[in-house]
């Protein structure tokens, strides 16, 4: 009876341990390291939200996706001179989710993302939806990958 005992102590210990060594087989945020989305990608930012009329503010953007999948990036767009920096984590499966900055405004957002490898050079898309204030609004990247 006593090996038994120790027998029923003893696996769920050895189990506990084994999780806390494997861990639960994720890597946070679905990102697998290194990013699929990795490098620097420059192209035309398009945010259909701001007057004068849908998609007529426009401007040059370069975004950073690092290997473990943080977003950043800026862009001051035309004509309405509003300054735009766009921040989160894009996970393999293209999944966006972070904050657009317009001034003292910050909103948050989510996304889509798709990876275009076939293209030479690899081309980037990156479709958003902005939350609260600008409801509904939304936001489209189109990159190339220096």
């Amino acid at each position: 009876m006593k090996n038994l005992r120790i027998k029923a102590i003893a696996a769920p210990i050895v189990m506990a341990i084994g999780f806390m060594l494997v861990g639960c087989g994720g890597s946070g945020n679905g990102v697998n390291f290194p990013s699929n989305f990795a490098g620097t990608f420059s192209g035309t930012w398009t945010n259909n939200s701001i007057p004068p009329t849908p998609n007529s503010n426009t401007g040059p953007v370069t975004v950073q996706i690092s290997q473990n999948g943080n977003v950043g990036g800026s862009v001051t767009l035309t004509p309405s001179g509003v300054t735009e920096t766009l921040s989160g984590t894009i996970n393999n499966q293209g999944h966006f989710i972070g904050t657009l900055t317009a001034g003292s405004t910050v909103t948050q957002c989510s996304g889509t993302g798709g990876l275009n490898t076939a293209a030479s050079p690899v081309t980037l898309t990156l479709d958003i939806t902005e939350g609260s204030p600008i409801a509904s609004a939304t936001d489209s990247l189109s990159l190339t990958k220096n």
